[in-house]
Formats: C-alpha cells, structure tokens, sequence
C-alpha cells in the first residue's frame, strides 16, 4: 500500500487557510451571537415601553377626571384645604407629619456584559473547532 506524499505547497496553503477560516468563522458566529443579543434587549424594551405607554394612558385618564373635578369649586376648595392646608376664615389647620416612601427604580444597562456574551461563545467555538482540527489530524 502506497502512502500519497504531500507537497510543501499544499501543506503551506493549508497552515494559511485553516487559520484564515476559522477567524472567518469566528467573526461570524461572533456578530450573529451579538446581533441576536441586541435583537432580544430591543424586544425586551419594546415590551417595558409598551408597558409603560399602558401606565401613561392610564394616568392620563386620571388626569382627565380630575380636570373634569376641578371644574366644581367646592371640590377646588376641599382639595386645597386637605392637600395644601388652606382653611376658611374661623378654621385652625394642624399639621401633622407624615411619612412619605419614595420609589426608586434601577435601570442599568451594562454594555460590557451584552459584548461577554458573544465574545465566550466565540472564544468556546473556536476552542471546539480546533479540538476537531487536532483530533482529526491525528487520526491520518
């Protein structure tokens, strides 16, 4: 049985074709794994703002009613007197204090982990390709 010789400039192409592919490769699944990324943190906002929007028509109705109550003097009256502590003539006005909570919402975006994501999947591939590269080598 006759064992076929290589030539030098075949092997030469492939020690500069293989590398060349796989970075190929590489930046490819890359930017697809990115882009996939981006595309789920936009459907993700676009379901926040959608939610947000449905609070923002709903205060707006809130707000509408309360144009239509301050259109009766009595209830401007009342309303001013219980939130803003005005008072008839003859009325005293305690003040009391009153434990207010504040709502804080957190929102950060870290731009350094939407670029990890693609960055080990690349580098995980890569590792891959080349483990099959060897393996595949050592069994010629």
């Amino acid at each position: 049985m006759e064992k076929k010789r290589v030539r030098k400039s075949t092997k030469h192409r492939l020690f500069i074709l293989i590398p060349v592919t796989l970075v190929v490769i590489t930046y490819t699944l890359t930017s697809f794994s990115y882009y996939v990324y981006k595309i789920y943190s936009l459907k993700k906002e676009e379901q926040e703002l959608l939610n947000e929007l449905e609070v923002l028509k709903e205060e707006e109705d809130n707000l509408q009613t309360d144009i239509e109550k301050f259109q009766n003097p009595d209830y401007l009256a009342r309303y001013a007197r219980e939130n803003y502590h005005y008072s008839k003539d003859g009325e005293l006005v305690i003040q009391t204090k009153e434990e207010k909570k504040q709502e804080k919402k957190e929102v950060e975006e870290e731009e350094n982990s939407s670029y990890l994501i693609p960055i080990i999947c690349s580098i995980f591939l890569f590792i891959i390709i080349v483990y099959l590269f060897i393996h595949k080598t050592k069994k010629r």
